[in-house]
């Protein structure tokens, strides 16, 4: 785990990718641990003012939980957890069932999704596969648009948008600008659930613009972005360029020529606004044949 301080009330928990790019383990395409986390890197977030804390999703595993619990608590006095999970994606959900004692934060739809796949997840037979996740915890407090969650002072907005994923929320700081984008912004491209939402997606990201945002803090960045405070806003624009692009290319022709990430995201890559990490390479692949089965079978 790499912990990275954002500013006075933000922590970053990095693990994966870059992060221990050097000594990542070996693993399947089919394991979604490996391609979501040890692959592409995944970081949670907490958010804390006092004693109080709002941890934005929960990783992978109760073990990875625990690691960013204990740290919360051991390092910097935090007694008091609420937990948010931004959708129901496992990355995202795993270390649930360690905040047993404390209330978890989620939309409508998530709650419905992990309802109902719990079984199967639990089985490691859901449609992401094995490794299992010993016991799935949904959301207990549920909203359908916003909510607003107070740690002391401080003031946190939930805000349910349809990006990525028909149940996904974010958050917004108002006091420091910063937005915990979850998935719906990714360094290199983010990546397509459902091909059929996508001109919702790109609409959607002006729900994003409309904030006064100084920050964005995705779930799959670079350590030195997060180092240097985050990413700017533009990077909405490049998530929102990416998706509409390729969707506008095969919605023409399904059987175009689509070019790699480099040559399709240059100008945001030489911008230095994103950076170019290989295992996206696999994404955008996933991507491009999504889109293609997608509009061939319309």
């Amino acid at each position: 785990m790499r912990v990275i301080q954002i500013n006075p009330n933000i922590s970053a928990f990095c693990y994966g990718g870059e992060s221990a790019a050097a000594n990542s383990p070996a693993g399947s395409e089919d394991d979604w641990v490996y391609g979501a986390c040890h692959s592409l890197g995944v970081a949670a977030y907490a958010v804390y003012n006092g004693k109080a804390c709002m941890v934005f999703d929960t990783l992978c595993s109760p073990e990875q939980a625990a690691e960013v619990r204990g740290h919360l608590r051991t390092k910097l006095g935090i007694s008091k957890f609420t937990v948010v999970n931004s959708h129901w994606h496992l990355h995202h959900i795993g270390g649930n069932a360690l905040y047993e004692d404390c209330n978890i934060i989620g939309t409508r739809k998530t709650r419905a999704e992990l309802t109902e796949q719990k079984a199967l997840i639990e089985a490691g037979a859901s449609s992401w596969g094995p490794p299992p996740i010993a016991r799935v915890r949904p959301p207990d407090i549920v909203f359908d648009r916003e909510l607003s969650v107070f740690l002391e002072d401080l003031e946190v907005r939930l805000l349910a948008v349809n990006i990525h994923s028909a149940d996904s929320l974010c958050a917004f700081l108002p006091a420091c600008g910063a937005l915990l984008a979850a998935d719906m912004v990714e360094d290199t491209i983010p990546f397509i659930t459902d091909p059929a939402a996508i001109p919702a997606h790109v609409e959607n990201y002006g729900r994003l613009r409309e904030l006064d945002i100084k920050t964005v803090l995705p779930n799959h960045c670079r350590l030195r972005a997060l180092q240097n405070g985050g990413y700017p806003r533009e990077i909405i624009d490049c998530s929102a360029y990416y998706l509409d692009s390729l969707y506008k290319l095969l919605a023409a022709n399904p059987a175009a020529a689509v070019p790699d990430v480099k040559s399709f995201l240059a100008e945001y890559l030489d911008s230095g606004l994103i950076a170019y990490w290989p295992p996206y390479e696999r994404v955008h692949k996933t991507n491009v044949r999504k889109l293609r089965d997608y509009f061939k079978n319309r």
